[in-house]
């Protein structure tokens, strides 16, 4: 029998990629130690270029840390790891999509370091395009409102 074992964590708000009632994600990714005017070339070169993605917003989530999050296309999981390899995301949150079949970016500040994510810039291809309006205010409203916390936790888990 294994013996269960407790950590000290963050408490942490996040949203998944995975779109509720369907087998499609939105594009959340996450890239760690990153030079942002590369990442921005990336999102020109394959996020619009090639894959004609709708608004991609740059969110600062700490020092050199960056997430980009867009909710202009549906995307199957195969499509959604493909590109995720293309645009260089971290590999430990692409090892985590495809082991548990969605990607989560974190909306809240960590107790290491106390940053909360921040929307940076909002990058908009040179053409129409839809995006789920919905998902989007969600994902800002929580942001917001991580905004106005002033105190974390680490909780045993």
């Amino acid at each position: 029998m294994k013996s269960s074992v407790s950590k000290e964590t963050d408490l942490l708000i996040g949203l998944p990629s995975i779109i509720p009632n369907t087998d499609k994600h939105f594009f959340l990714a996450d890239f760690d130690n990153t030079n942002v005017k590369k990442l921005m070339e990336k999102v020109g070169r394959i996020l619009f270029d090639k894959y004609k993605f709708g608004a991609v917003y740059l969110i600062k989530s700490s020092d050199k840390n960056y997430h980009l999050v867009s909710f202009s296309k549906r995307l199957t999981l195969k499509e959604y790891l493909k590109i995720l390899k293309e645009m260089g995301s971290d590999e430990k949150f692409i090892e985590w999509v495809k082991k548990v079949k969605y990607g989560v970016i974190r909306l809240s500040r960590r107790s290491s370091h106390f940053k909360v994510p921040i929307l940076l810039k909002v990058l908009i291809p040179p053409y129409k395009y839809k995006e789920d309006i919905f998902y989007r205010n969600l994902y800002f409203s929580f942001l917001k409102l991580e905004s106005k916390i002033f105190e974390v936790k680490r909780v045993l888990v």
